[in-house]
């Protein structure tokens, strides 16, 4: 792409976000909805996503995980990212373990944590970016090996000392797309992998939040083009291959904001008493995350700050602009409650993850509340297939697009 090109893609932008505003009521979008008073609900999981199966994690030593934090699937196989510094697994779609991928370490080719995984439905190849934390010494390298777990190539991203760039991205049509945090010099980043020709999107969001607890952004395939949501900012906006983009939607909260000068304050205190400072300054405050979106929903979640945080779905109905928090029901499995927080691959999966004993304990609890006695009598048959000490349990799905 030229450079003429690319300058009348930024003007485009420009005009299009204008200058940083606090009010998100200022800028047009398609849908625009506050959650204040959004109600308590329950979502049939087939009202958002379809073809249900569970796949159960083969259990031997090496295929074990501590704290999966991460996922990626295609047709053949899924993989699986550790919180903590482990190698991450690859299985295949029946749940077999097929082998580590990469090392942990810092030695030449070895990683210490890496994010964003990405397994390519053309040739299945891997690809997972590395670092999760500041001080990686190979921050913003995506490594893509084959799968039979041999490194294959490395890719050099945009770099967080130049634009301060997140660590999430997506990997989708030959493209690396990177979105970019409130205070970060560029709103999003594409590399072109066959050429390396870059466009860079400089950032206009209207930064209505203070971003302490969270800046994760997103952003994901959606029909021709892709969604994207920065951090704590309000909105939803829709960016074309090209480069081009557009606000579409917009979800806020008025009620449970965060006091920047309170946060600040709490901040700068010192001693023992500093994080129960910040943890009061906080508290009850709301950070929105965007995790994916169907053909009738917003899919996000709320985290409710402080000493007693807690997370829940949101869900927005795009045609009656209702939000409401919700308790996903697996209706494709006896009315079991997803008590699990969803995770969703590049807006085409939505996966839900538990270890075995938890995966037990919620067949259970239904066994006990249930009171028809072939549901009962299917629910123990299932529960008998499980024992606590087996792998993990994933329960997945498509997504309604």
């Amino acid at each position: 792409m030229n450079k003429i090109a690319i300058l009348t893609i930024l003007l485009l932008v420009s005009s299009c976000l204008g200058r940083k505003d606090t009010n998100p009521s200022q800028i047009e979008v398609d849908l625009s909805v506050n959650i204040d008073n959004a109600e308590n609900r329950k979502l049939n999981l087939s009202e958002i996503a379809s073809d249900f199966r569970m796949v159960i994690l083969e259990t031997n030593e090496a295929a074990l995980l501590n704290r999966p934090s991460e996922f990626a699937l295609n047709d053949e196989f899924i993989l699986i990212v550790d919180r903590d510094q482990k190698p991450a697994k690859l299985f295949t779609n029946e749940g077999k373990f097929v082998r580590n991928i990469g090392d942990i370490g810092v030695g030449p080719d070895e990683y210490l944590s890496i994010v964003s995984p990405h397994i390519d439905p053309k040739d299945n190849s891997i690809w997972v970016l590395l670092g999760g934390n500041y001080s990686h010494p190979k921050e913003g390298w995506i490594y893509v090996y084959n799968n039979t777990g041999e490194l294959i190539n490395k890719i050099n991203t945009f770099g967080r000392s130049e634009d301060q760039i997140a660590n999430r991205l997506l990997i989708h049509n030959n493209k690396v797309i990177q979105p970019g945090n409130v205070n970060s010099k560029n709103m999003v980043a594409i590399k072109s992998i066959d050429d390396e020709k870059d466009i860079k999107i400089k950032n206009r969001i209207p930064s209505n939040y203070f971003t302490y607890t969270t800046n994760t952004s997103i952003v994901y395939p959606f029909q021709e083009n892709y969604h994207l949501k920065i951090g704590e900012s309000d909105t939803i906006y829709s960016l074309s291959p090209e480069g081009s983009i557009t606000p579409v939607a917009t979800v806020f909260t008025k009620r449970f904001k965060f006091d920047e000068e309170k946060i600040k304050d709490a901040r700068s205190s010192s001693g023992p008493g500093r994080f129960e400072n910040i943890q009061a300054a906080v508290e009850g405050c709301y950070s929105i995350k965007l995790i994916g979106e169907t053909a009738k929903h917003y899919l996000l979640t709320v985290t409710i700050n402080g000493k007693a945080q807690t997370t829940k779905v949101l869900v927005v109905d795009k045609n009656s602009k209702k939000p409401f928090f919700c308790e996903i029901i697996n209706d494709y499995q006896f009315g079991i409650t997803a008590s699990r927080q969803p995770f969703i691959y590049n807006n085409e999966y939505i996966i839900f993850h538990y270890p075995a004993i938890t995966f037990i304990e919620t067949l259970k609890k239904k066994i006990q509340d249930s009171k028809d006695e072939n549901t009962i009598r299917e629910l123990q048959i299932l529960s008998e297939t499980i024992k606590p000490g087996d792998n993990d349990v994933l329960l997945i799905c498509k997504l309604l697009l």
